[in-house]
């Protein structure tokens, strides 16, 4: 593919993301937070690694994300939102991730599986100061609520960044695998 042909991929993705997230993130609304944001960072997983993908060129996920921001300001009426910087760190992270590391599976595992801590922590660190300590009951009771047991807040924590990891490695691995085929595919459609 030429440049032109990358550079139309990207915003086709970009549109196709911010669309995506918009939607999925009102239906997931209702929730947990800690399983909407392992959901929402999927969804971004794919569409990061798919663009690296097909539009390789330096910048291409930073576009993508530029995007992506705007759709979702745009819908939320606020340039002030926690999902927007959570967008923007995420592709200047899987930016500078994906540039960095040369093998493209090692460096799509090695993303994902940085994206899921971020938003892991992300999750902890911004609801807990914009919310206090509500982050932590909501952990608390997800688990009380699916098990019946009451775990300390550290197990819980610890649980949940090991889902994480795990989320992670699994995404990078099958996105690979897909943003593999979706090249194919786009190769054969552009030529």
């Amino acid at each position: 593919m030429n440049l032109n042909q990358k550079i139309i991929s990207v915003i086709t993705l970009g549109i196709l993301w911010g669309a995506v997230e918009i939607l999925v993130g009102n239906l997931v609304q209702s929730v947990a937070l800690p399983i909407r944001g392992i959901i929402l960072t999927v969804i971004t997983i794919f569409f990061i690694i798919t663009t690296k993908k097909l539009a390789g060129f330096p910048g291409s996920i930073l576009l993508l994300g530029l995007i992506v921001i705007i759709l979702k300001a745009v819908y939320y009426q606020s340039i002030f939102h926690s999902a927007l910087l959570a967008v923007l760190l995420l592709v200047v992270l899987a930016e500078i991730l994906l540039s960095a590391i040369s093998d493209f599976k090692k460096a799509s595992t090695i993303t994902s599986i940085c994206l899921m801590l971020y938003t892991y922590a992300h999750c902890i660190i911004m609801h807990d100061y914009y919310f206090g300590r509500n982050i932590y009951s909501v952990y608390r009771n997800l688990v009380y609520g699916s098990w019946g047991i009451d775990f300390s807040i550290e197990v819980i924590l610890f649980f949940f960044l090991i889902v994480n990891l795990l989320f992670g490695a699994a995404a990078g691995i099958i996105f690979f695998k897909l943003s593999s085929k979706i090249e194919k595919s786009a190769v054969d459609y552009f030529e």
